[in-house]
């Protein structure tokens, strides 16, 4: 614990500016053919530092979040160009002295691409092929303190870059990351985290009725189509970070309409519907829930690539029962589509 006189908003306030040195991670054999050279990027960043004025704040040991801007030039005009990202983080800290700490970071928001697949001009950039691309971050940081507010930071991140298969192809961009960069904090550092009772967390079952939709594109150049899903949620919160669940989906998918088509079966709802179930498990931080889901579909007239499938996403209480929610469904680490969409909890 860190002990001063101050804990005004204005003294838990810093910011950041980081270089990043890296290369693209070639998960496909297609992509080796323009992602040989070293990437550069810089980050900067607002951030905040918590110190316990929330339940929240205390069991995750007194977490830092805040705003940024990324920026990335990959050294390949012609095939990737340069992107530009905004995104929301958290910072968890897993080791803390005075002069020292090491932090794990987690960044989500959105990227801008300027240039993209056109199979025309542009067509061996399989990686990007929407403007708009989801951008996400894991980075491990060593802060080192230099001065009475200045510290130098250095580590290591892995970026994402990707729309979800909304259109294809899409094998989306990871990029490998060393940094070095500078924190300067407002005030000086120097603070008391609080320590109060915390509200023990509920222990009832809590239903969730969600309703989503997305766009998703199965080939190359082709369509675009409809998919939407309602959602039955059921789950018990373990402590106050985790709860486990059990649910299950009901998918209406209009990709499945061609392979209809061709078995020679109707395309009403009943046949392009699959059930699924699914077991979940979430992390909770405040009203934000990172939630991972494992289902098994139980009915389809069509059959599914993979009888499994995936779901990793956000949820957000805005108020009392009203959810907003975003996930990426996936097969075995192939994304499906990305879905958006709207929940009410009931306890």
């Amino acid at each position: 614990m860190v002990h001063g006189q101050d804990t005004s908003f204005v003294k838990s306030l810093y910011a950041d500016a980081d270089f990043y040195y890296g290369f693209v991670i070639a998960h496909h054999d297609e992509m080796k053919r323009f992602a040989p050279h070293n990437v550069t990027s810089f980050e900067v960043n607002i951030g905040r530092q918590t110190t316990g004025k929330h339940d929240w704040e205390q069991y995750y040991h007194y977490p830092s979040y805040g705003i940024g801007y990324f920026f990335s030039d990959f050294h390949n005009k012609k095939v990737l160009g340069v992107t530009h990202a905004g995104f929301g983080y958290m910072n968890f800290y897993f080791f803390r002295r005075r002069n020292f700490y090491l932090t794990s970071k987690i960044s989500l928001g959105l990227s801008y691409f300027g240039t993209i697949y056109n199979k025309e001009t542009n067509p061996i950039n399989s990686a990007i092929i929407t403007h708009l691309n989801v951008y996400f971050s894991i980075a491990l940081k060593a802060n080192i303190r230099l001065f009475k507010r200045l510290y130098l930071t250095t580590g290591a991140s892995i970026a994402h870059f990707s729309n979800g298969a909304v259109k294809i192809p899409n094998y989306g961009l990871n990029l490998m990351n060393g940094n070095i960069g500078l924190r300067y904090y407002i005030k000086q550092r120097d603070m008391i985290f609080n320590k109060h009772s915390i509200t023990p967390p509920y222990k009832g079952l809590n239903l969730t009725f969600i309703g989503s939709a997305g766009i998703l594109q199965r080939v190359k150049d082709g369509p675009q189509y409809f998919s939407s899903t309602f959602t039955l949620h059921a789950t018990k919160q373990l402590g106050y970070k985790n709860d486990i669940g059990l649910g299950a989906d009901l998918f209406y998918d209009e990709s499945v309409k061609p392979e209809l088509e061709r078995l020679n079966k109707p395309t009403s709802f009943f046949y392009t519907m699959r059930l699924g179930m699914y077991a979940s498990t979430s992390v909770i931080i405040d009203r934000l829930s990172f939630f991972f889901n494992t289902g098994v579909y139980l009915y389809y007239q069509t059959k599914p690539k993979k009888p499994f499938y995936f779901r990793v996403g956000l949820r957000y209480r805005v108020i009392h029962h009203l959810h907003l929610n975003v996930s990426v469904k996936a097969h075995m680490g192939v994304a499906d589509y990305v879905e958006w969409g709207l929940g009410y909890s009931i306890k």
